[in-house]
């Protein structure tokens, strides 16, 4: 007998839930928060600003009108609830009352706006204030943060350990990407926004997966695993390794990895970086493809969307070459850095790496040691955030339209016709360099795996001075006291 499906989770569903006052602008008193409790209104706090937008709510920064203390304040949509409170909130909420960790953003309270005939009363949950998200300060088009290794280093070892914490608890998250991913002045990075989250049941022993299904459209679609792209219902925590390791890669690539607009132009891409899967134990010898550069990964010619691996223009991409894509982009990062990308970005879930043994691998342990959080900069210049990112890059394509019709007619098409010529296919430049950096992230494929490319070698923080315990059981040197200040590009 099967299980049946988890469903979707847009739209969400409302629940049942205890309300203070039935009707139009009901409010929950007790979801998961220790029963029946007085909320307070959002009256409570001033609003500074709109740092954030997403699929389940809006994201304001504010000030406690109390104590002073500045907050981010996510408000829950409710347009089109037309009864109780939506299923991805409650679970956001009783998710989040279940972890507690350093790595995990915290919910400090629930407060509520009143209703009236018109329109329903509103539910904001209260979180404490990061000043960035990842994307927003590492994003190379808003010319923002490079970081070095040793804060790389610093800020993904972070996020594996939040992710572990999850998953020992049994928790996926389902949308790890850079904007989740907050980050504070003192250094530290917290896993936020786990409306897609849920609890899962491990497969039993013995078992090779687990019986409860899931549903399949999760997780940003640049950060999907290819599990879920072919359709499978039965997954674990492999799936937050995957986006995990295409953060990793979109940090030392300074972009995303795999770049589609749909969900089988995603798994091109991720094939023809990661190669074409087999269902068998390949050759153990043959000349110029060395066994271990064949994807294989058992059964994935029964999976749902299987037929998307036959189409003809996929078959050269035999073997994996993300190294190679790496060195064709000029970049010569450490073979330790690139092998945990190829552990992470394993096509096989079973053969991917888990949070745990991430933790453990040697790029954590060799020079140059992650730095500590309290010697990472501080970015006290602005708030760096993906939706700030967005509209300075819709303010400078304005004011670039803008120039644009002021120049004077002739001037303006022979630049256009110059731009043209440039592209061969009158796209103007930015269709050039998108072709260009297309091409970049996805090498031609060769007859074999290597050659010589441009490298650029990122600056070496200064060597550490003494030895000292670490914990795991390894002996390792403490980290440099500041590893180079970020470079603003």
């Amino acid at each position: 007998m099967s299980a049946a499906p988890e469903k979707p989770p847009e739209p969400s569903k409302p629940a049942k839930v205890a309300v203070k006052n039935e009707g139009k602008g009901a409010i929950p008193t007790a979801m998961g928060m220790g029963g029946g409790i007085n909320l307070r209104t959002v009256d409570a706090f001033e609003r500074l600003g709109h740092i954030g937008a997403g699929t389940f709510g809006e994201v304001y920064q504010a000030r406690d009108k109390v104590n002073g203390r500045v907050v981010a304040l996510k408000k829950v949509k409710m347009e089109h609830e037309s009864e109780g409170f939506p299923i991805t909130a409650i679970r956001e909420i009783m998710i989040l009352k279940r972890l507690t960790h350093k790595n995990i953003i915290n919910l400090l309270e629930i407060v509520t706006s009143k209703g009236d005939v018109k329109h329903k009363g509103s539910i904001y949950l209260v979180f404490e204030y990061m000043e960035h998200d990842l994307t927003g300060l590492t994003d190379p088009a808003g010319g923002q943060i490079r970081l070095s290794l040793p804060q790389i280093k610093c800020y993904f070892k972070q996020l594996l350990e939040g992710m572990h914490y999850c998953h020992k608890n049994n928790i996926l998250h389902r949308d790890i990407k850079g904007s989740n991913l907050l980050i504070n002045n003192r250094g530290e990075l917290k896993i936020a926004d786990f409306g897609l989250a849920r609890p899962y049941v491990p497969a039993e022993k013995g078992a090779k997966e687990s019986r409860r299904l899931l549903t399949n459209r999760v997780i940003t679609l640049w950060y999907r695993p290819p599990e879920l792209l072919l359709g499978t219902q039965s997954y674990d925590t492999a799936v937050d390794c995957w986006s995990a390791g295409c953060i990793l890669a979109e940090l030392l690539l300074h972009r995303p990895l795999f770049q589609g607009r749909r969900e089988q132009e995603q798994l091109e891409r991720i094939v023809k970086i990661c190669g074409v899967p087999i269902d068998k134990e390949p050759p153990t010898e043959k000349p110029g493809v060395p066994a271990d550069m064949r994807p294989y990964w058992p059964g994935v010619h029964s999976l749902p969307n299987q037929e998307w691996l036959k189409d003809k223009k996929l078959e050269m991409y035999k073997t994996t070459r993300i190294k190679e894509t790496f060195k064709q982009a000029g970049f010569n990062w450490p073979a330790d850095a690139l092998e945990l990308v190829a552990k992470l970005l394993c096509l096989d879930p079973k053969g991917r790496i888990s949070a745990a043994k991430a933790l453990d691998h040697d790029f954590f342990w060799s020079d140059p040691l992650p730095l500590k959080e309290a010697a990472m900069p501080q970015y006290t210049q602005g708030h760096y955030h993906e939706l700030m990112s967005k509209k300075r890059k819709q303010d400078e394509a304005g004011r670039g339209a803008a120039n644009a019709a002021n120049r004077p007619a002739g001037s303006a098409q022979g630049s256009q016709a110059q731009a043209g010529s440039q592209n061969g296919n009158g796209g103007g430049l930015d269709n050039a360099k998108r072709i260009k950096d297309e091409k970049a992230a996805i090498p031609p494929p060769p007859p074999t795996i290597g050659g010589a490319s441009a490298q650029r070698v990122p600056p070496p923080p200064p060597p550490p001075p003494t030895q000292q315990p670490a914990a795991g059981g390894r002996v390792a040197p403490p980290p440099p006291p500041q590893g180079g200040a970020p470079t603003d590009k």
